[in-house]
């Protein structure tokens, strides 16, 4: 069995390999013998190419047999013992306010300048200057960090909330970042591992073919003695940024003030656990876990050759090394639809492929909404382990094979054993417009100050919420599907005016699906998210468990 590039070619050769080889030879003396082995030959041949088909045929039923995955070639990871604490929160007080003050000032010099740009752009009102100010934005978040850099990705995924120039503007930020020194790389790896880089690698190219908010990504193939656990000798090593440890201590504690202060985001929920959270991301023993545990979690789709998840190399990744193996495909970007406010469809970007090949891509990318859609549905609502930042760069599509291959799983959130059920029931009050639902959900996992909550005022507000984004029909007032999005974000303008907070958890699951949301419109933007909800949130309940009140949960 071959198993280079995962693909398993079967090489089925005769016991008797070297006798017929000997038989043959020795034939070329008498012609008449020679013409008997040819058909004996022949005859051998034509039995052996019977079998081969009738083996692979047994061995292989399913159409995508190419793409198989092997129980064993999934590697469990452990989970890292230790909670998460960002390496500089047992510095000193003098140098967190020296990093501070740092930080601040850098990031002042560069949107100080920008925002000037942005007024003067809204004045004039002139397509130059609002063109000149895009850039700049970009360029300031690129700067900026990681931590803007994800901010600007989150941005670029919800085009319900932005016009399409900023939309198109901030997509630049999920393809690719400034990319750290080659010597950095070699002084990671050797760190980690006490080797050097050709000690562990054949090859290793040293420009990166990814650079990521976290990381980037070299294309390297491993030396036979470290290729224990996997199929194929090719990887991709992710090496973390120098300068990350820097911009996530500090930088989200600034957007998320920003956000908060913003009329266009909201936050009525947790600083800690949401910062946290993200803040995991810098330690790449925690995104190891994450793809361990989703290959577990979907090892029959990977069987099917329906999805895919990198496979880790074991004992070679550490908090700032990760070596994986190589996924072929291009970003789902390629397949985006141009959509505007509400998920509007601007324009029929295929119509220039020539009507056959145009209803071939619409039909692809229905096909791929259609997959990712019940992929995180199953990530939800099936295993409570849900992948946070499923932006289109971190989504690959193979054409040849129509898999999917998810990347960069250092971003996950998943539901405390608290508000497991109550979370299940706000998901369903979303889905299907029930106001009495969301109220009791979101007033069971409320974190503010309870002597302040006017419940009669926030149980209008609420029901206010749904009626102006569904109709009784279910779908939006426009007739096309409901934006979640647009529907969740009117929701928590209501909490934080009615001073109600949420648990970080809850939080970071909202993001999560407003992200998602986002992928699969672009893809789809007549996607019914709620409609097709309903189905798996009968089918697993709240998150999978049979709980009291998640057995409310059902289409009824």
């Amino acid at each position: 069995i071959d198993n280079n590039n995962n693909n398993n070619s079967i090489i089925v050769r005769p016991h008797s390999s070297v006798a017929l080889h000997a038989h043959i030879s020795k034939s070329n003396t008498n012609n008449e013998t020679s013409n008997w082995g040819w058909k004996k030959f022949a005859a051998y041949s034509g039995i052996l190419g019977i079998g081969t088909f009738c083996y692979r045929q047994l061995r292989f039923k399913d159409k995508s047999s190419s793409l198989i995955v092997p129980a064993a070639s999934i590697i469990e990871i452990p989970c890292p013992e230790e909670a998460f604490v960002h390496p500089y929160e047992n510095e000193s007080w003098l140098f967190k306010a020296f990093l501070t003050t740092k930080r601040f000032l850098f990031l002042s010099m560069i949107f100080i300048p920008c925002a000037a740009v942005g007024i003067v752009a809204q004045i004039t009102n002139d397509e130059k200057w609002r063109n000149y100010w895009l850039n700049m934005l970009v360029e300031a978040f690129d700067k900026a960090g990681c931590g803007f850099q994800k901010f600007g990705q989150w941005m670029s995924m919800r085009p319900d909330m932005f016009s399409p120039d900023v939309i198109e503007a901030m997509s630049r930020l999920q393809q690719t970042v400034a990319p750290h020194s080659f010597e950095h790389t070699k002084e990671m790896i050797h760190e980690s591992f006490g080797h050097e880089i050709n000690e562990i690698f054949e090859s290793f190219d040293q420009e990166p073919i990814a650079s990521g908010t976290i990381a980037q990504v070299h294309r390297a193939r491993l030396r036979p003695e470290y290729a224990n656990g996997v199929q194929s000798r090719d990887v991709a090593v992710k090496v973390r940024h120098p300068a990350v440890l820097d911009e996530t201590f500090v930088d989200l504690d600034f957007i998320f003030n920003l956000m908060n202060y913003s009329k266009i985001f909201i936050v009525p929920f947790s600083q800690q656990h949401f910062v946290e959270s993200l803040q995991k991301q810098i330690n790449l023993e925690w995104e190891a876990y994450s793809l361990s545990k989703f290959a577990t979690n979907f090892r029959q789709e990977m069987k099917k050759g329906e999805l895919n998840f990198p496979i880790i190399v074991p004992n070679l990744f550490s908090p700032s090394i990760l070596v994986e193996s190589w996924a072929n495909g291009g970003s789902v970007k390629e397949f985006f639809t141009e959509v505007g406010d509400g998920f509007k469809e601007i324009a029929k970007n295929t119509q220039a492929f020539g009507d056959q090949i145009g209803e071939k891509i619409q039909n692809q990318r229905k096909d791929i909404a259609e997959n990712l859609f019940a992929m995180c549905m199953k990530m939800f609502l099936r295993d409570n382990y849900m992948h946070g930042d499923l932006h289109a760069g971190n989504v690959f599509y193979n054409e040849k094979s129509q898999s999917l291959t998810i990347l960069d799983a250092g971003h996950t959130s998943s539901i405390s054993e608290a508000n497991v059920a109550n979370f299940g029931e706000f998901l369903h009050g979303v889905c299907s417009g029930n106001a009495d639902e969301l109220v009791d959900s979101i007033l069971r996992m409320n974190d503010g100050d309870q002597s302040k909550l006017n419940k009669e005022q926030f149980e209008k507000d609420i029901h206010n919420a749904v009626n102006k984004w569904i109709r009784e029909d279910g779908l939006g007032h426009d007739g096309r599907p409901v934006c979640v999005g647009d529907l969740t974000g009117e929701i928590l303008f209501s909490l934080r005016k009615n001073a109600v907070s949420l648990p970080g958890d809850v939080a970071v699951s909202l993001v999560s699906i407003a992200i998602s949301e986002g992928l699969i419109r672009q893809l789809d933007p007549d996607f019914d998210m709620n409609l097709k909800a309903l189905p798996y949130l009968a089918r697993y309940g709240a998150f999978g468990s049979i709980k009291k009140r998640s057995q409310k949960l059902s289409l009824a």
